[in-house]
């Protein structure tokens, strides 16, 4: 009996998973270890153009950043510190389930994100999504094994869009990364 409910459970789960792509695409980012993903980022609001290229770290779940040239970023739980590297500026802020950020679409917290479906191109999952009281949409393309992304990528219908476009993806050591000397750093912090 014991067997069955088991079978059963796993039965469940992997069917669970394949009929969720999110759910596949979490798992992915919450795989042992570290993740580096070397990805560009590209945004587009009222006819300005904003590219970067960088990092973006998973450390483990809930705990995130990006990294480039100018900034890092650090998610962790609601907690996000913005480095602005040239401005030598140290940024905290909170982010709660009703922000939309990207944050809260890669660890699955967010409480306005709602699924609108999704569909099978090629090896990939399209996943389309919306968010609640917002005007902004967006896909996540992955792998249809493994949840891997290749493309992330939000707009609305007031001239803003964003993609950010991943090149590569392999395990790393977080505690890797260079260290910033925060010294002389001015403090801003916005939480509440």
């Amino acid at each position: 009996m014991k067997a069955l409910m088991v079978s059963m459970v796993l039965i469940s789960s992997f069917t669970f998973s394949s009929d969720n792509p999110y759910e596949t695409f979490l798992n992915y980012l919450d795989q042992s270890g570290g993740l580096k993903f070397e990805l560009e980022f590209k945004q587009v609001q009222n006819d300005v153009s904003f590219n970067t290229e960088g990092n973006f770290y998973i450390v483990e779940k809930n705990h995130f950043f990006f990294d480039d040239e100018f900034r890092r970023i650090i998610f962790q739980d609601s907690l996000i510190t913005t480095i602005n590297k040239n401005y030598k500026q140290i940024i905290y802020d909170y982010s709660t389930p009703e922000d939309v950020n990207i944050f809260n679409i890669l660890s699955g917290n967010s409480k306005s994100l709602l699924f609108d479906g999704h569909e099978i191109e090629n090896d990939h999952y399209k996943i389309r999504f919306n968010f609640l009281n917002q005007e902004l949409s967006g896909i996540i393309l992955i792998k249809v094994k493994t949840g891997q992304p290749y493309t992330i990528s939000l707009s609305s219908n007031n001239n803003f869009n964003t993609k950010i476009k991943i090149s590569s993806i392999y395990k790393y050591d977080p505690k890797k990364l260079a260290k910033i000397n925060l010294d002389n750093f001015e403090k801003i912090d916005f939480r509440e």
